[in-house]
Parts: C-alpha cells; sequence; structure tokens
C-alpha cells in the first residue's frame, strides 16, 4: 500500500521548478553594510540619492574633480540703490531674498565682486546666518565720505 504523504517524483520536480521560478537568483556582499565596485554590474552607476547626507566629505573626495558649480548654492547679478553716504570706515549691510538664494542656508558663504570699480568702494561676503537670504556689506575704505552710485554686484553663494 502506497502513503498517501510521499509525493510523486514528478511531483518533487515540478516543486523545485515552482521554487526556482518564483525566488530568482541573489549573490551574496562580501563586505559588512558596503558596496564595493566590483560588487556592481557593468554599466551600474551609485547615484547622489544612492549615498547619505554628510557621507562624502573632504578627505574622500578626489582633489580636483569638483567644478565650482557642484558647490554654487545661487548666483545672480544685484543691482543695489545705496542708503546713502558712507563715512570713512563704516559699512553698509545690504541684504538679497528669495529667487536665485531660496536655497540658501546659514554657513554657506557668500563671493561678491563689483561690476566695475568703485574706488573707494569695497565688497565683502561672508558666512550666512539666516536660510533663504544672503547678507554682503559694502564699505568705504577711503579716508573722505563717499556716495556710492547706484551698481550692480555679481553675487555668488557656496557651499
Amino acid at each position: 500500500m502506497r502513503s498517501r504523504l510521499r509525493p510523486s517524483p514528478a511531483m518533487v520536480v515540478a516543486l523545485i521548478a515552482l521554487f526556482v521560478a518564483l525566488g530568482g537568483t541573489a549573490a551574496a556582499l562580501t563586505g559588512s553594510n558596503t558596496v564595493q565596485s566590483d560588487d556592481l554590474g557593468p554599466g551600474a552607476q551609485v547615484k547622489a540619492a544612492d549615498v547619505a547626507a554628510n557621507a562624502v566629505g573632504g578627505t574622500k573626495v578626489i582633489n580636483g574633480s569638483l567644478r565650482l558649480a557642484d558647490m554654487v548654492v545661487g548666483q545672480a547679478t544685484v543691482n543695489h540703490e545705496p542708503f546713502g553716504s558712507l563715512q570713512p570706515t563704516q559699512c553698509e549691510i545690504v541684504s538679497v531674498q528669495g529667487g536665485a538664494f531660496s536655497g540658501v542656508k546659514p554657513g554657506d558663504v557668500a563671493l561678491v565682486f563689483p561690476d566695475g570699480v568703485i574706488d573707494p568702494l569695497f565688497t565683502y561676503g561672508f558666512r550666512q546666518d539666516t536660510a533663504g537670504q544672503v547678507n554682503f556689506a559694502l564699505c568705504n575704505g577711503g579716508d573722505n565720505p563717499f556716495d556710492p552710485p547706484s551698481h550692480a554686484f555679481k553675487l555668488v553663494v557656496l557651499r
């Protein structure tokens, strides 16, 4: 008498084929929570979305591999109407908000370039402390009061 619990050889082959078809294939990585270049298939790439925030720092970046475009948060030409006369060594703080600078975060650095020379006026940018806003200074570097003209400035913010 045949046991009812024992599958036939055809059933065993059918079940093996079913498990292989449903299971697919897999490969184990050799590292611990890491993916090495040789673990990726041909033409595969690791994209920015795959990298955790702050996972790649200065020591992990190849010298000469970054471009200015990789660090620029925003850039624009800003037209400025001065508030009035600047006394010697006096500075005027200029704030620009939104537009190209809406992505500015505290800690970003502003670089300011006058569109031409305005003697004795000089500019400087500094670390930003307000999100979505860029601040820079216009200063009188001369010995006499100075009425700065309306002028355009190129403003670049780096992260």
